[in-house]
């Protein structure tokens, strides 16, 4: 037997070893993973539909094992199975990030405010103005709140005296409770 030590199969400083036979190598302006030796794949550090591919191929070519690939790629092992399955399904393209947060515009416009005030007003329950207009019932409540913040950004314009006006129609909108009942008859025993 020999004394001399196997050779690495990168001889970048700082590769990953992922599975048996490839290496990794990342820094901020890409990465690199080296199978055998070889140069196999590249990518720059803006390009991350180049390096999900990388990662789901070297699953898929069975260079390595979910989990090694997911470890050395610094994802869970559950965003890599959903990237094999996007690559399955649609190809490079299913492995451009999805655009976060909100889809679409608002329903909640001015109109669509006044017309949730109005069947409010006339009596109809949050759930039967929801069911009018097409709304969950916690949209139906944020828009009536807003007629509190539209008061609140009066005061913040120095609206001193349409103020007076939109606090008595808050107050004028308020539900007047009955005197509840004497209950002391009931209650002696």
């Amino acid at each position: 037997m020999t004394a001399q030590q196997v050779l690495p199969m990168s001889m970048t400083p700082g590769a990953v070893r992922v599975g048996a036979a490839a290496d990794l190598v990342e820094d901020g302006l890409g990465g690199e993973v080296f199978l055998h030796g070889n140069l196999t794949y590249a990518w720059s550090g803006q390009d991350q539909v180049l390096r999900r591919l990388t990662a789901v191929q070297l699953v898929e070519l069975q260079v390595a094992k979910v989990g090694e690939v997911a470890d050395a790629f610094g994802v869970d092992t559950a965003t890599l199975w959903r990237w094999r399955r996007d690559f399955a399904g649609t190809g490079v393209g299913g492995l451009a990030a999805n655009k976060r947060g909100p889809k679409g515009a608002s329903k909640l416009t001015s109109s669509v405010i006044a017309d949730i005030r109005v069947r409010r007003q006339g009596g109809a329950s949050l759930r039967a103005v929801a069911a009018a207009t097409g709304l969950s019932t916690g949209s139906v409540r944020r828009a009536l709140t807003s007629q509190a913040l539209d008061l609140d950004a009066g005061h913040a314009r120095g609206d001193a005296q349409d103020d007076d006006a939109q606090v008595l129609a808050l107050v004028v909108d308020l539900p007047v409770l009955a005197v509840p009942a004497a209950r002391t008859g009931d209650r002696v025993a």
